[in-house]
Order: C-alpha cells, then structure tokens, then sequence
C-alpha cells in the first residue's frame, strides 16, 4: 500500500538533480510528537508552492537515493494553502 499517492512526486520546478530538488527540506525530528522548522530558501517562491501537497516520510533520507532518498513509506500529508 501507498498512502497518499494522490499528492503526487516531488516538485522540482527547477529540474535539479537530487538531494537539491526544488521541493526537498531538510529532516524535521520530533519531540514527544511534535516538531517545528523554519526554512529559508530560494528554490521556490510561495506562489509556486501554493495549492502543492507537503509528504513527511517515515525514514531518515540518506541523500543519495533518488528520487525520495530510500525515506521510507509516506506517513503524513498536507497541503499548503493561502490564509487570509
């Protein structure tokens, strides 16, 4: 099984070659369940990225493995959309 499939591949606006696709961040660890990151970039604006799904993996990416880094399965999804 492939959750959430539906969100598509990994945006890479640029055609970078990996690790340096457009839409790839850095790892987010947790704590007790929660996690925050800020992240500044210049890989994409917030335009191209509006109405775009965000997937967090279960595994660690070992920045070699094209094109998902043999993060493991999909384990949450989301989607980035404007707030007024």
């Amino acid at each position: 099984m492939n959750p959430y499939i539906s969100a598509g591949s990994h945006y890479n606006k640029d055609d970078n070659k990996y690790p340096n696709h457009s839409g790839d961040l850095p790892m987010i660890y947790s704590n007790n369940g929660y996690s925050f990151m800020l992240y500044y970039t210049a890989r994409f604006t917030p335009k191209d990225i509006l109405n775009r799904s965000v997937i967090i993996h279960k595994m660690q990416d070992d920045l070699m493995t094209d094109p998902a880094g043999n993060s493991g399965e999909r384990i949450e999804c989301g989607v980035i959309e404007k707030v007024l």
